[in-house]
């Protein structure tokens, strides 16, 4: 029986191709299954470096698998790969030896009243923090921030889930949450 209409051949080719790929399966399954090609051997009497193939000498083997094994792990993990979340631990930086400079007074020094200085501009947007780790970390203007890590003038001296104090001389900033339903 023909097929006439597209579907009746395209159920014909596929059911083609699944016998095609059966029987390669097969083939490789338990024909070609363990034949290992034997090294060439050399006879005695052929020019050097000619080789001679002698069918009889090939080995099946069906019943053998090739089978890896793997080393023994011995030695415990290395503990002395760097963490990505915590910052590189940098030698110190020598700071300059810098003499200031001896004033000349020609004119006695008058009091004057200490003026409290404004708060330095904080122009930020928190995005959220993590505080599950080993350390709490924050997301500000896209970034990863840690305590004691500088924003703008600000030091961040505390990390919640909800929030991130900042802190610069005297003055201390909190940085809010925004929750998903009020953006």
């Amino acid at each position: 029986m023909i097929p006439t209409t597209n579907s009746e051949k395209i159920k014909c080719y596929l059911v083609i191709a699944l016998a095609l790929v059966a029987a390669v399966v097969a083939y490789f399954r338990f024909v070609h299954k363990g034949t290992e090609p034997a090294p060439p051997a050399t006879v005695a009497g052929t020019p050097s470096g000619q080789t001679q193939f002698d069918p009889n000498s090939v080995k099946t083997a069906r019943s053998q698998r090739l089978r890896v094994s793997r080393p023994a792990l011995t030695e415990p993990l290395r503990r002395d790969i760097r963490d990505i979340f915590t910052p590189a631990q940098l030698p110190p930086k020598p700071k300059p030896v810098v003499q200031p400079p001896t004033p000349v007074l020609s004119k006695p020094v008058e009091k004057t009243a200490v003026v409290a200085l404004p708060a330095p501009p904080l122009n930020v947007e928190l995005k959220g923090t993590v505080v599950g780790g080993n350390e709490p970390l924050a997301i500000i203007n896209d970034k990863f921030v840690r305590l004691g890590e500088k924003v703008g003038d600000y030091q961040v001296v505390g990390i919640t889930p909800s929030a991130v104090y900042l802190e610069s001389g005297k003055h201390r900033k909190v940085l809010q949450v925004i929750s998903g339903a009020a953006k």
